[in-house]
């Protein structure tokens, strides 16, 4: 049997705008409570601190704005116990922090005589912190979530409703591998992307999927190698002739030096003969001039002889003048003989002529410089033309090779992206399997892109003429209007309330613009649902006409009509 909790009163006090609120039982006791209010009266700041009442979490940003003495607390009634449970500011009373605030939170009960103690519920002693999983849904004060169109926070939302469904159903595991799936599809997307390997530009380039399907790799390397072959066998042939004019070459200078050793030894045997032949010569002519000498010494000698005898016979007479004048006419005879001064005579002139010859030719060997071969040319023609082709077939095959490459990457494209669809497809079927208590409302993932993201929607079942969704369209709940919002809240609220053994039946919805006629579809569905729905407004207002269920806050002072229509 489900057990209500219900409010039965609010205490607020020393916050910064509020400084002091108490709600009694006959205004906490309305099914739909109005807070009323001009823009920043404070409105906002009640449900802020009434949600620290009931959760535990600061509503505030920042704790240390917070005075000394500040209190958020709500009263229950639990069955028969009344709770006090809420947070608030203190000071540390003792140690090296005392006179430091702190923020805490609470919950007790009273005896009959205002004892406080720590309750007993469900058979347990009850915690703060236990006790407030047991009254609300993720969804109490946190309506905002659900209307908005911020999908991070919207999908935050779904996954705490739902989380024990969604467990169940192994979707968390699922959107792994979706996420995994669409990493893997748009990889091969950006990769066909690059290559220009979607279908479309096969097409232009006049491939058909049907040709492309018969495609076989071509074994490039190999026709590298053939390639490779045909160059070493065109190095040959062209090395070859290039060997044979070498040797030629060669055979020709060292021709040629053996021609100019021989002449050289020519030259050098007829340069012997005629060293042989000029040095007989001159020692011919040295003999022959010694000769002369030894005559031409000789005759001088007698010459003197006779002219010295012939000079000192005038002196001593020692011969008579007969001999005297013989004496004259030898010495004049002698004096007159000739003798032949030797001629040098010149190498033999065949000698001269043969070394002039062998000099010749060997100057004339030398002139002759380096012998001139022709070389002959290389026949690559025909293994030119085997290359040239094979060059043509690796061209064609690399083509193919990267049209087939292109190709595959299309195909893992497709598949990916079919892994990606049946895997959505998948979690869409789970989504569909989810239960959210309300009818008409489904979790989806967005069809719109591939960010899977999670959104509700509903197809305004309640009231189709109210939803303006005669077809029973579904919409994402941000596209309803704020009042149409603040109904669907209400209604997920209650189902999602329903689902607890022990409820606080209370929703939180701030700031909903609605008029009369609003009104009425709001208390209607309080009633229905058996939902509390604490709601602001900011609109003009008068407080001497107040509603009984109307609370209007006006710089930070509360006004509601109270027992015995007291104000």
């Amino acid at each position: 049997m489900k057990e209500t909790v219900k409010i039965i009163g609010l205490r607020l006090e020393n916050h910064n705008t509020i400084k002091s609120v108490v709600l009694t039982p006959d205004i906490l006791s309305k099914k739909l409570v109005l807070l009323t209010g001009n823009s920043g009266a404070g409105k906002s700041t009640l449900l802020d601190m009434m949600q620290e009442a009931i959760t535990g979490k600061s509503a505030v940003q920042d704790k240390t704005k917070l005075e000394n003495g500040y209190l958020s607390e709500i009263q229950l009634m639990d069955g028969d116990i009344k709770l006090y449970l809420g947070a608030r500011v203190r000071e540390v009373s003792r140690g090296e922090n005392k006179g430091t605030p702190i923020f805490e939170t609470f919950l007790y009960a009273k005896d009959d005589k205002g004892k406080e103690y720590t309750p007993i519920i469900n058979g347990e002693k009850a915690t703060a912190a236990s006790y407030r999983k047991m009254l609300t849904t993720d969804l109490t004060f946190n309506m905002e979530s659900l209307f908005t169109d911020n999908q991070t926070k919207h999908a935050a939302l779904i996954k705490k409703l739902f989380s024990e469904d969604l467990k169940k159903l192994g979707v968390d595991e699922l959107l792994k591998q979706l996420q995994q799936a669409r990493e893997l599809r748009d990889h091969y997307r950006n990769e066909c992307e690059a290559a220009g390997a979607f279908m479309v530009h096969f097409y232009e380039e006049g491939w058909t999927e049907k040709g492309l399907a018969t495609l076989q790799p071509v074994d490039v390397e190999k026709i590298n190698e053939s390639i490779t072959t045909a160059k070493i066998k065109r190095d040959r042939i062209i090395n070859n002739v290039e060997s044979e004019y070498e040797l030629r070459v060669e055979k020709a200078k060292t021709e040629k030096q053996k021609r100019i050793g021989e002449l050289y030894a020519s030259l050098t045997i007829a340069k012997d003969a005629y060293n042989k032949s000029e040095q007989k010569a001159a020692e011919d002519y040295g003999k022959a001039l010694d000769e002369y000498k030894k005559k031409e010494e000789s005759r001088l000698s007698i010459y003197n002889d006779l002219n010295s005898v012939i000079c000192n016979e005038f002196s001593n007479s020692f011969f008579d003048q007969k001999t005297i004048d013989a004496l004259i006419r030898l010495r004049d005879k002698v004096q007159k003989i000739e003798i032949q001064e030797p001629k040098a005579v010149g190498v033999d002139a065949a000698i001269a002529s043969n070394l002039e010859d062998a000099q010749k030719l060997y100057n004339e060997e030398l002139a002759t410089g380096e012998p001139t071969i022709e070389k002959g040319e290389a026949d690559t023609v025909k293994v030119d033309e085997e290359i040239a082709s094979l060059i043509k077939s690796k061209e064609e095959g690399e083509k193919i090779n990267k049209t087939l490459q292109r190709y595959n990457l299309w195909k893992e494209w497709t598949e990916a992206s079919l892994i990606y669809d049946t895997i959505t497809n998948k979690i869409k079927a789970l989504y569909a399997q989810v239960d959210t208590g309300v009818d008409g409302m489904k979790i989806v993932l967005d069809e719109r892109d591939d960010s899977n993201a999670i959104w509700l929607m509903y197809n305004g079942a309640y009231d189709r003429d109210f939803f303006k969704n005669k077809e029973g369209e579904y919409r994402y709940i941000y596209r309803y209007s704020s009042f149409q919002r603040a109904i669907i809240g209400t209604i997920l609220q209650a189902a999602r309330l329903n689902l607890n053994n022990k409820v606080l039946r209370l929703a939180i919805i701030d700031d909903v613009a609605f008029n009369s006629e609003g009104l009425a579809v709001l208390s209607k569905i309080c009633e229905d649902l058996n939902v509390q729905l604490i709601t602001s407004r900011t609109v003009d207002y008068d407080k001497k006409a107040m509603a009984e269920n109307e609370i209007i806050i006006e710089g930070g002072e509360v006004f509601f009509v109270g027992k015995d229509n007291e104000k």
